[in-house]
């Protein structure tokens, strides 16, 4: 088991940064509006108090870069302390021209007290009078052998996964040569149709791929068919599909071999993942081929854009405080729990099948027509709010904090490879769950990265 503890330099190194951006946005108050000083005091506070928080957990109980906590609690923090800040310094206060600072200091307090209690959760270990932390049963020495069988279920759950995400482009009227070359060659002709229900197949090729690197040899056929599912991907603008494409495997490696990343690498890796990002960014809503696209006026501003397009995520809890429950009281669960469950029965099987209300009828309201046109979406503590209030928001913290602990102890106590698999797979897509708060599709694209792993196990037990 690796040592997470950090040593004494290190750990006054991270309290330098953490005081080091503390103190550069008190710097920056004299920037602000006279009518936001108080929210940005009360903002900065937060910035202070929950990082804070979070820092003194690490000093006790460790860190590493791929713990759940570091994702959750790194996006959480910048989502809705920092960039704030930010949007205060530079007037960017508006959720596409609706004024939704009413809400800040409420929003701000719900965030507080949902990010303390998922800490707590997350590091507690409770014991109630004996030790509820059971250790693992099995002394893994993380050797796995490299059953035929297995192999062949690695490679047929990346064909399915690669395979569905080819038709799906086909049918929306890309031709293999246009994806291939993304978009510099071929033919494009839009069209309407789709997989539907069958499209949550392609999430296979994650856990898939992680398999194939485990048991299989041949990098030509593994790298051909991640460069398809990227370029797939791509022409899809599914952003957050390729990080879990990329970052999978790079969590799978290190954690495999009980290793630290060093910095060098994590910026190599970072730098031109950030850029694609930033790239494909800009390129939604002109064109999905790279030629098509003119780059002259491609820079730092516009990669910036694409995080921060997802960080002022903070402006839809904002918006969703001063709505709820004084105009509409809260949708207890409409979304959350009864669509997710319906979600993946086929509209051919059940025409009227619901959709989301917060999507089609209350979004609008709380938002703004300008975020429904844009297609905005909203933070994991918007939709729990907005389901149950701030009692809601603390509970379902609490179970999400409870949920990350399991992931935790699959990559420090795991009992076979396929707990090393899962963690692999779950660290990237718990960015999806904090940063887009809609549970009917993280639930389901979960759903099917997780299943191809319950699959290898079962075979692996009757072997």
């Amino acid at each position: 088991m690796m040592d997470l503890i950090l040593p004494k330099k290190t750990q006054i190194g991270i309290l330098v940064v953490y005081l080091a951006i503390g103190i550069i946005f008190c710097i920056q108050l004299y920037k602000v509006e006279n009518i936001y000083t108080s929210d940005y005091i009360y903002v900065l506070t937060s910035y202070f108090l929950v990082a804070g928080v979070w820092i003194g957990y690490i000093f006790r109980y460790g860190y590493y870069i791929f713990d759940p906590s570091t994702m959750i609690a790194t996006i959480t923090i910048i989502t809705f302390s920092i960039e704030p800040l930010i949007s205060m310094i530079t007037r960017d206060t508006l959720l596409s021209g609706t004024d939704v600072y009413d809400g800040c200091i409420k929003a701000t307090t719900i965030y507080i007290i949902g990010m303390c209690a998922f800490l707590w959760i997350y590091y507690h270990k409770f014991t109630f009078g004996k030790n509820n932390e059971v250790e693992s049963q099995v002394d893994w020495d993380y050797e796995y052998c490299k059953n035929s069988k297995l192999i062949f279920l690695a490679y047929i759950f990346v064909l399915i996964g690669v395979g569905v995400s080819l038709v799906d482009l086909l049918m929306q009227g890309f031709s293999l040569q246009y994806i291939l070359s993304a978009g510099s060659q071929g033919t494009l002709e839009t069209s309407e149709d789709s997989l539907g229900v069958f499209l949550n197949l392609r999430y296979f090729m994650l856990p898939g791929f992680l398999y194939m690197d485990a048991y299989s040899d041949k990098k030509i056929i593994k790298n051909f068919l991640r460069f398809v599912a990227i370029m797939c991907f791509f022409m899809r603008n599914k952003r957050w599909i390729i990080v879990l494409l990329i970052l999978s495997p790079i969590v799978f490696y290190y954690i495999r071999r009980q290793k630290k990343p060093p910095l060098k690498r994590i910026l190599i890796v970072s730098i031109p993942l950030v850029v694609a990002i930033g790239a494909m960014q800009y390129m939604r809503g002109i064109s999905s081929s790279i030629s098509a696209v003119d780059w002259s006026n491609f820079g730092l501003i516009n990669i910036w854009g694409a995080f921060s397009g997802n960080f002022d995520l903070y402006k839809t809890l904002y918006g969703a405080v001063t709505y709820f429950p004084d105009e509409h009281f809260y949708t207890m669960g409409q979304q959350l729990v009864y669509l997710t469950l319906v979600t993946c029965i086929p509209r051919s099987i059940w025409p009227d099948k619901p959709v989301s209300i917060i999507d089609n009828e209350l979004k609008v309201h709380f938002m703004g027509n300008g975020a429904v046109r844009g297609h905005w979406a909203y933070a994991q503590i918007t939709e729990f709010y907005v389901e149950f209030g701030v009692i809601g928001v603390i509970v379902c913290m609490c179970i999400f904090a409870i949920l990350c602990k399991k992931l935790r102890k699959c990559y420090q106590q795991p009992e076979s490879l396929h707990d090393l698999v899962l963690s692999s797979v779950m660290f990237p897509m718990l960015m999806q769950f904090v940063i887009r708060g809609y549970m009917p599709i993280n639930f389901w694209a979960t759903f099917f990265m997780v299943l191809p792993i319950f699959i290898m196990k079962i075979v692996e037990r009757v072997e």
